[in-house]
């Protein structure tokens, strides 16, 4: 490999994986989506993306993966973190990135002081 801010050669891995994991970018910029979409298998997407940016990403996605010639299986993952926790906010949340291209909604606490045990209930009450 030799990029623009790396150059590895004759590196081997001592331990490769049997199966390659696939890579995903976390992602926030237009560029930055483009290019997980050209090299990667997937996106991260982080919270407060709101279901029009993931619809936005998902059409750029697709544009560039065309572009790339790639046609593999592509993920898009969103953080979300829902104002208000109950089940009905978490299925409305999910299901409106989900219909955005979303095809994995991770649901954080809006505090990382606060019990996260509230927002785990209302997403196990939300199927």
């Amino acid at each position: 490999m030799d990029g623009s801010y790396v150059r590895l050669r004759d590196v081997t891995l001592d331990w490769p994986p049997s199966v390659v994991p696939p890579v995903l970018v976390g992602a926030r910029g237009p560029r930055t989506i483009r290019l997980a979409a050209e090299r990667g298998d997937g996106v991260i997407l982080d919270t407060g993306t709101p279901a029009d940016a993931v619809r936005a990403s998902c059409a750029d996605i697709a544009e560039a993966r065309a572009a790339a010639g790639r046609t593999e299986p592509f993920r898009v993952v969103v953080y979300a973190q829902p104002a208000e926790v109950s089940p009905q906010v978490v299925a409305d949340v999910a299901g409106d990135l989900g219909e955005a291209g979303a095809d994995t909604v991770v649901f954080v606490p809006g505090d990382a002081a606060v019990d996260p045990m509230p927002l785990i209930e209302a997403c196990a009450a939300s199927h």
